[in-house]
């Protein structure tokens, strides 16, 4: 007599198995990570006491070392360069190049607020801006490969020195862009901590439509923690004949107009915000226009860069 076959499983039965099994061996790999995770943080902790007992630095106490931390790392301007050179090209490869600028962006915008000299309105009054106004916050670095320097990137000789400087390195440079490639570059390199940074300074070199396609705003949202802003024009551009505006709507240059939106969602400080309008590099450039009319300009768009507007959530509400 021939054996009766077997009765087929329903689907239902077969599905409930397969999620059976998938929810154990997600608990199983869960309780893997934990494990794991407690096993790093006890070998951390274990790593830090030692060192504390014998290292007179990693004894010191932390606010001490993050001042160390601070002045050996941070507190500088730094340039992402791309190895991309072409639009279509695929991502480059950033490396990090230390600026030349003798004077921070703060400390151009302090001396632009006395304005031009008493005998020539196309030249600054302050004699920090007068003595290199063609170089003064324009921004200058070696772009030579050869010239990048590990200073974002480089593995410190101990783990406990990498986990306390690599945050705060992020957090006291300013990075620097004058390029758009480099620009999209950088927010698509794993290793940029864009969420760490606390300033940018942007230096668009005519503000070209690939600087719009650069600043998306998904682009300038992944910098969460971004405080200060420094924006540099050319004054070669021309920035004379304009009234002052106060609204985003009467910004003469269209696409500086679609622009300003974008870092308004973040919350920018005033003390760490300016805009300064720079004679350019070429020593036998005559500026267009008065210091005066360039300082109107350059304050009305920092006046709105520094109005907050934030996002609006558009998510529908529960029922």
């Amino acid at each position: 007599m021939p054996r009766a076959a077997p009765k087929k499983r329903s689907r239902a039965e077969n599905t409930a198995g397969v999620d059976l099994r998938r929810s154990r061996r997600l608990a199983s790999n869960s309780q893997a990570a934990h494990a794991r995770g407690e096993n790093d943080a006890q070998a951390n902790n274990t790593i830090t006491l030692r060192n504390q007992r014998n290292s007179p630095l990693l004894g010191l106490p932390a606010e001490l070392r993050e001042r160390i931390w601070t002045y050996a790392f941070g507190n500088r301007t730094v340039h992402p360069i791309s190895s991309r050179t072409k639009k279509k090209d695929s991502v480059g490869r950033i490396t990090y190049h230390p600026c030349r600028e003798r004077l921070s962006d703060q400390e151009v915008y302090n001396l632009s607020l006395q304005g031009a000299a008493d005998d020539d309105p196309v030249t600054w009054a302050a004699n920090g801006l007068d003595d290199h106004r063609t170089f003064a916050g324009t921004h200058h670095c070696n772009p030579d490969p050869d010239n990048s320097f590990p200073f974002l990137t480089e593995n410190l000789v101990c783990k406990q020195m990498w986990c306390e400087a690599e945050p705060i390195k992020w957090r006291t440079t300013t990075i620097y862009f004058s390029d758009s490639i480099a620009f999209k570059d950088f927010i698509k390199t794993p290793s940029a901590k864009k969420h760490l940074i606390q300033e940018l300074t942007i230096n668009p070199l005519g503000w070209s439509k690939s600087w719009e396609a650069a600043l998306t705003r998904t682009a300038v949202g992944t910098f969460v923690s971004l405080q200060g802003l420094h924006l540099i024009f050319d004054m070669r551009v021309g920035y004379s004949g304009y009234e002052g505006f106060n609204t985003l709507n009467e910004v003469p240059m269209p696409l500086l107009r679609r622009l300003i939106p974008q870092f308004q969602k973040l919350r920018l400080r005033d003390e760490r915000t300016t805009v300064w309008i720079t004679g350019g590099r070429a020593t036998f450039f005559t500026p267009s226009g008065s210091v005066c009319e360039s300082r109107e300009f350059a304050e009305g768009v920092r006046r709105l860069l520094l109005q907050y507007q934030p996002t609006k959530k558009t998510g529908k509400t529960a029922t």
